[in-house]
């Protein structure tokens, strides 16, 4: 589910681009949220979610993939962030919650953000976001390289079993 949700937010980030400002703001920051939610399930060992990398024993094919995630959520955090810096968050949050709320708690809310350092990183945010495209692809031909059976089921590739039948559950008769 988390790898659909990441997926649907990206690909919604990546075609708004530079032409939807607010919608693309908010689906970053929530990439950003979902991205802050997996690196905390990660440090916190929550079940699913391997142990580190280990760059002395890049060995085996576990360990590439290992990397090449840890990777991938580096230039996601970089791509959010230099998105974050971008634009004056003050002015985003107010009205993008204007929508949610009272205008006087929307620029409240907004204006906790102000002072905020704005900086031109749109050369930066559009490598990285190129990157990001390249190593999602390489994420993707490894796991499908490895046939990782939990990538070829969230793919719809994976063949499902028939289900057995199940056998009547009958309370065995009291002896004579």
């Amino acid at each position: 589910m988390f790898h659909w949700v990441l997926v649907a937010l990206f690909v919604l980030t990546y075609l708004s681009g530079e032409d939807a400002g607010l919608a693309h703001a908010w689906l970053g920051y929530g990439g950003l949220l979902l991205l802050g939610w997996r690196v905390w399930a990660a440090w916190s060992r929550s079940k699913g979610f391997p142990a580190g990398v280990n760059l002395a024993r890049l060995r085996n094919h576990a360990q590439w993939s290992r990397c090449l995630t840890l990777a991938l959520l580096c230039v996601t955090a970089l791509l959010l962030l230099s998105g974050v810096v971008m634009v004056d968050n003050a002015a985003v949050i107010s009205h993008g919650l204007q929508w949610l709320m009272p205008q006087a708690a929307a620029q409240a809310l907004g204006g906790l953000f102000a002072g905020w350092p704005v900086l031109d990183a749109a050369q930066l945010h559009a490598g990285l976001a190129g990157l990001s495209l390249w190593l999602i692809g390489l994420h993707i031909a490894l796991l499908l390289l490895l046939r990782r059976a939990a990538l070829r089921f969230m793919l719809g590739l994976a063949g499902r079993k028939p289900a057995a039948p199940s056998q009547p559950r009958i309370a065995p008769a009291p002896p004579p």
